[in-house]
Order: C-alpha cells, then sequence, then structure tokens
C-alpha cells in the first residue's frame, strides 16, 4: 500500500503519533510518500524537519498547490492519505481513501464546528 502524508497541519500536529506510523508502515513493507505544499526550493530544510521527527519516508513530493495534491495523488499511486486541508483532499481520486486530520485551523474546538470555506463546504438539511 502506498500512504501520503501531509506535512504541515498534519504531521506537524502529531509528529510522534506519524513518526511511528510512518515507521510501521515501512516495516510491514508498505510505502511512505510525504506530499506537501512547501517551497521545494526549502527541500533540504523540510527533510533536517522530518528527520528530526522521527519521519521515515520513500518520497518527498513538492505540489506547486494545494489542489494538485489531488492529481499527484493520482500519479504516484496512493491508496491512503492524511491530510488537514479541504482544498487539499477536493480533487483525490475517489478510490483514494482519506484521514482528515482536525487541527486549530479547520475544527474550532469551542463550538464543536469544522471551519471550511464558503465554496468548498455545502450544509445538508
Amino acid at each position: 500500500m502506498k500512504v501520503a502524508l501531509d506535512i504541515d497541519g498534519t504531521i506537524s500536529e502529531h509528529p510522534q503519533f506519524f513518526a511511528w506510523l510512518s515507521q510501521q508502515l515501512q516495516q510491514a513493507g508498505h510505502s511512505v510518500l510525504i506530499l506537501t505544499f512547501r517551497d521545494p526550493a526549502r527541500e533540504a530544510h523540510t527533510r533536517a524537519e522530518l528527520t528530526n521527527w522521527g519521519i521515515v519516508f520513500d518520497a518527498l513530493v513538492f505540489a506547486e498547490s494545494m489542489t494538485a495534491k489531488g492529481p499527484l495523488c493520482g500519479i504516484h499511486g496512493v491508496e491512503l492519505l492524511f491530510e488537514d486541508q479541504d482544498e487539499c483532499i477536493v480533487n483525490v481520486p475517489e478510490r483514494v481513501l482519506v484521514f482528515k486530520i482536525r487541527n486549530g485551523g479547520n475544527f474550532d474546538f469551542d463550538s464543536q464546528q469544522w471551519v471550511s470555506t464558503a465554496r468548498l463546504t455545502q450544509l445538508l438539511r
């Protein structure tokens, strides 16, 4: 299985868990891909940060936009994606299982409600 992990808002929110998860996945023979919308010019910094957190991975892929992550999941054969941003999961192929990570940027813990943009959120009544 190929698993993609986002960095900011996902790994950065729970580095110990994702270090454990990435290590367990690799030990079980699965492939771990880091999929991020960071500046590729900061690749060395990004790799160092991931190493410092204990994250192990097979590939580091830089998306040129948040919406580009979906097509990249298809191109790289991702089967499972951990992501926190709605904008990043909109274009993910239907066959990809998505785990949305809750954090202070996408969830209002006081009101117990998800936060999103009007463009991406449709309320069902």
